[in-house]
């Protein structure tokens, strides 16, 4: 299993994936789920993404009203729900 943070879910592990690397994941950012990055998150490999409103990634952290953090994980969810498997 892998853990990853910051850099290393954004960059590392894409790079891993494309590689081959298949194992487990579990990544602290939402960095690998990005739309930007959807093309290399490999079809049915465990993934563990731990996120938050305040993640870096988060465009709408500052936005005014209460659906920012939901719109982050709405992107996120929509950019990897292809390659679920």
């Amino acid at each position: 299993c892998l853990v990853c943070g910051s850099r290393g879910g954004q960059v590392t592990l894409p790079a891993l994936w494309l590689l081959g690397c298949r194992v487990p994941a579990v990544v602290i950012n939402g960095g690998c789920a990005r739309q930007q990055a959807s093309w290399a998150w490999p079809s049915g490999v465990p993934v563990v993404l731990l996120t938050g409103g305040r993640d870096y990634f988060n465009e709408h952290r500052d936005a005014l009203g209460y659906d920012g953090d939901e719109r982050y994980l709405a992107e996120l969810c929509a950019a990897i729900s292809g390659n679920l498997g």
